[in-house]
């Protein structure tokens, strides 16, 4: 399946089947979400608001429901592993995100990547899911932006520094491993380990999430 566009491109995800999410709304609307400003913040919902365009399938349900699990504080460690061009990073990295800081502003999300381009490419694309609902900006740089309220989105590749960075309430590592040659490296793995372990989830508060995604 095709990646999803961006807000503003006319092409949709491939995707179908949007009537078995339903219940998953009206379960959530009747719980309610403590802390959002303008009262439940729905994940279907949110999705549909800055993303017209999406139509969901079976695939994305379960993420969909996970990731509200995440936004209502009642997950706290995540697992994605579907196949490729399946559209988990537009959900669960991307979009996420963007509805994450629309619920906490005054907290930070952590994104890593094999390496700081797609890092900041995932940035970039929850920014512009964070504008169109309506979020604003008080700084914007490349793999960092922060919100009026304090909080935004940092990334970096995966053995990069992230010294400082405060208040992260969720932790997305998605797609840390390059290729087939470095899955295969013990050495390579053990690294990449040893700097998730010890430096990106350092990061993490009691309060924190971190979400792991995978081919």
């Amino acid at each position: 399946m095709p990646r999803g566009p961006k807000p503003k491109r006319s092409n949709s995800v491939l995707m179908d089947d949007v009537s078995s999410v339903l219940p998953l709304v009206q379960s959530v609307k009747k719980q309610g979400n403590a802390g959002y400003k303008d009262g439940p913040l729905i994940f279907h919902e949110f999705i549909r608001t800055v993303f017209p365009d999406y139509r969901f399938g079976k695939v994305h349900q379960e993420i969909v429901r996970q990731c509200q699990g995440i936004l209502d504080g009642k997950v706290k460690r995540l697992l994605v592993q579907v196949s490729p061009q399946s559209g988990k990073s537009l959900l669960a990295t991307q979009l996420l995100t963007a509805a994450y800081l629309t619920k906490y502003p005054t907290r930070k999300v952590g994104i890593t990547s094999y390496n700081d381009e797609m890092a900041c490419e995932h940035a970039t694309e929850a920014k512009s899911f964070y504008l169109a609902a309506g979020g604003q900006l008080s700084t914007t740089l490349i793999g960092n932006w922060r919100n009026v309220s304090g909080g935004g989105c940092w990334a970096t590749g995966k053995g990069g520094a992230v010294a400082g960075r405060s208040n992260t309430g969720l932790l997305i590592v998605d797609d840390p491993i390059k290729n087939l040659e470095e899955a295969e490296s013990a050495a390579t793995m053990e690294k990449l380990w040893n700097w998730y372990y010890s430096v990106f989830r350092a990061r993490k508060q009691p309060y924190s999430a971190i979400v792991i995604i995978h081919t």
